[in-house]
């Protein structure tokens, strides 16, 4: 894939290019950032724009070179994965004992250790000399979700280039390309998390269901309806594996109601909702809520959401949110 059909991440694109450019590409890279972000597509961009036949700012696509790294068995461009849990010493000396030997078809030795995180200590230990003086026709690009997770002593060798989560829009557009119609497209890049990978492997059977349990409490809970049932059932099923995901999705679809509720408190353009087929029972339930404090819900679910991050109990995230509708102020307008 060229650096122009990689989606997202335009920065990562435009330093790489320059690096290529002045000629002034670092010969050990760490990509980092989050899953589903295209490290491992840009590392191979990087590869075949190192080793085209006939652009180096560009890949062709089309030359033997461009061919090899896209079917992934070019003899110059070695992916290196985890063997069980670990990335492990054998796979490092064989690194090691190949990245010294020049180039058999292409311009560039390019090594991409994917899951670099998975590395163990040994492994780590034994590529600390080639991270700081590779040959000059060899690229060490480690891909981790998580650079912390490196030894100081690898981070210190490498230059990292953060990626960051594909823009919704980004991903929208992309599915709208494979065939999704627009709801599905929209739903689905909703949930994705930055993920185009995750959006691209989502089954929509299983993500309406999510969507019409979610409808269903979120109505509950707007109208102040068996909110005690609601949260013992959300209760029972928090011991269950799997719910911690289910529950952020939970809350992303909670987000996408409120944005469609305020959308028609505002008069704006139907076309526009995340949920078009909501229409009649938001239009049913927006006389629960008045415009300010839907948009306070909504703000307070982007914070619970925030709090995954920081991994604070799943028990104490469905207690809060609850808390945000079950105490709410009384006496608003309908």
């Amino acid at each position: 894939m060229a650096f122009s059909n990689i989606p997202g991440n335009e920065r990562v694109k435009k330093i790489l290019q320059a690096f290529i450019e002045k000629e002034r590409l670092p010969h050990a890279l760490i990509f980092a950032g989050p899953e589903g972000s295209g490290k491992k597509l840009m590392a191979l961009g990087l590869a075949k724009a190192l080793n085209c036949e006939k652009s180096k700012i560009e890949p062709c696509n089309e030359c033997s070179q461009c061919n090899s790294i896209d079917n992934e068995n070019h003899p110059d461009v070695i992916i290196i994965s985890p063997e069980g849990q670990f990335i492990k010493i054998d796979q490092m000396r064989f690194l090691i004992q190949t990245a010294y030997l020049k180039p058999m078809v292409g311009y560039y030795r390019v090594y991409i250790i994917d899951q670099a995180e998975k590395l163990n200590e040994e492994a780590s230990n034994a590529i600390l000399k080639i991270l700081e003086e590779p040959p000059s026709f060899t690229i060490i690009i480690l891909i981790t979700n998580n650079p912390s997770f490196l030894l100081p002593t690898i981070r210190s060798r490498c230059q990292i280039i953060p990626f960051s989560s594909i823009k919704r829009e980004e991903i929208e557009s992309i599915l709208r390309e494979n065939g999704y119609d627009e709801e599905k497209a929209r739903l689905i890049s909703l949930l994705a998390e930055g993920n185009l990978e995750k959006a691209l492997s989502f089954d929509w059977e299983v993500v309406f269901e999510k969507k019409q349990k979610a409808f269903e409490i979120f109505k509950n809970l707007i109208k102040k309806e068996n909110i005690f049932q609601t949260y013992k059932r959300l209760e029972r099923e928090s011991y269950s594996s799997g719910f911690k995901e289910e529950f952020r999705d939970f809350l992303e679809l909670m987000i996408s109601f409120c944005r469609d509720i305020i959308l028609l408190k505002e008069g704006g353009d139907t076309r526009y909702l995340l949920n078009p087929n909501f229409l009649l029972e938001f239009k049913e339930i927006e006389r629960f809520v008045d415009q300010n404090e839907i948009q306070k819900y909504m703000e307070e679910i982007e914070n619970l959401i925030y709090s995954f991050e920081k991994n604070v109990k799943i028990r104490m995230l469905m207690d809060y949110l609850f808390s945000i509708f079950a105490f709410r102020e009384e006496g608003r307008d309908a």
